[in-house]
């Protein structure tokens, strides 16, 4: 539209009217948008002006305007390619399930990224003058795939609970193009979180490690102890010991300190979690046994029960916590994905 069109129409205002200026299509590979320049009118005089860009393209992807009178047609190939070197073949996208901002979801228990379907429960919160202690498990569909070294289940596949968290040393990219994929040189760091979530951190040839992005915490590696920090913005820390030396090395979570001095101070024999307390209180606050390298109980302080039940596969199937209240699951025949969840009549109670 040119500069006498838009004179004509201002003469035929006679009351507030806005026009919408539409532009030509704007098209690039996997995008195509429209810009409309929106004014409004009183009378014969410009009140507002404002532009709109509306997606064509049915993605969520932007685009530019470039400059002068250049024709843009439409990409033939939306295929894409996705070969980001931070997540492995090996290693789960747990950001998908666990961030709240990167992730899109819906209210029922499946990423809506991965696909996966994800459960968590609750079974022990004892209340502390310093940090609490809960412990929690959660099934994440993805991981019953396959076990890779960043597994470690306590239950079977898909199952994980909130004190098995580790750092996990590994190569980064997916193809063994890459020479760095096959020097046994520790490329990223993984931290699995309380909920089996991935987040890899960036170890430059210098030794710098980077943060992933999405995750306000920094990582501090000491190889000579074998101490290793997760320091979190709000002043939580993680402490994990073990070798991050070459790929495959894991480091186990020792401690969990907040900004205050409150520590829970975690116990292992054999490489199995065996007991919890705090520093506070000269107790034990909970202890952990196990049969057939299966978690088969977990006691508190006092003396308070929760026993694991399993299959002649040792697939987790029951979970009995102290009213003697049971929780059954079910599996599709073959495999560890979980089927049903089958909570007990009588519970809290009530019926």
């Amino acid at each position: 539209m040119n500069d006498n069109q838009t004179e004509l129409i201002h003469e035929s205002l006679n009351d507030t009217q806005t026009i919408v200026y539409p532009t030509r299509n704007v098209t690039g590979p996997n995008y195509e948008f429209e810009v409309k320049i929106i004014k409004t009118f009183s009378a014969e005089f410009l009140t507002s002006l404002d532009f709109k860009i509306e997606n064509l393209s049915q993605n969520s992807n932007g685009g530019y305007v470039p400059p002068g009178e250049e024709t843009l047609n439409p990409s033939t190939d939306t295929s894409g390619e996705f070969n980001n070197e931070f997540f492995t073949d090996k290693n789960l996208v747990g950001n998908s399930n666990n961030d709240p901002v990167i992730t899109p979801s819906t209210i029922d228990p499946v990423s809506t990224v991965t696909g996966n379907m994800y459960h968590d429960e609750t079974d022990v919160v004892l209340k502390g003058r310093g940090l609490n202690i809960v412990f929690t498990r959660t099934y994440n569909s993805g991981q019953t795939r396959t076990y890779t070294a960043t597994s470690n289940q306590p239950f079977n596949k898909g199952w994980t609970h909130s004190y098995n968290m580790r750092l996990v040393a590994n190569d980064y990219g997916r193809t063994y193009d890459h020479s760095e994929n096959i020097d046994n040189t520790v490329s990223s760091i993984t931290y699995v979180d309380e909920r089996g979530g991935e987040y890899n951190f960036w170890v430059e040839s210098d030794g710098t490690i980077k943060s992933p992005t999405g995750l306000f915490a920094d990582l501090i590696c000491n190889d000579s102890t074998n101490i290793h920090t997760i320091k979190f913005s709000n002043g939580v820390e993680y402490i994990f010991s073990g070798e991050l030396k070459i790929p495959d090395d894991s480091a186990h979570l020792t401690q969990i300190k907040d900004p205050y001095g409150n520590i829970l101070s975690l116990h292992y024999e054999n490489g199995r979690l065996e007991t919890i307390n705090d520093n506070i209180s000269d107790r034990v606050e909970l202890t952990f046994s196990y049969k057939n390298d299966r978690l088969n109980a977990v006691v508190d302080w006092t003396e308070r029960r929760w026993e694991y039940g399993y299959d002649t596969e040792n697939k987790l199937i029951t979970i009995t916590n102290p009213l003697e209240e049971s929780i059954t699951y079910t599996y599709h025949p073959g495999t560890d994905l979980l089927k049903e969840i089958i909570k007990p009549e009588n519970r809290n109670g009530k019926k």
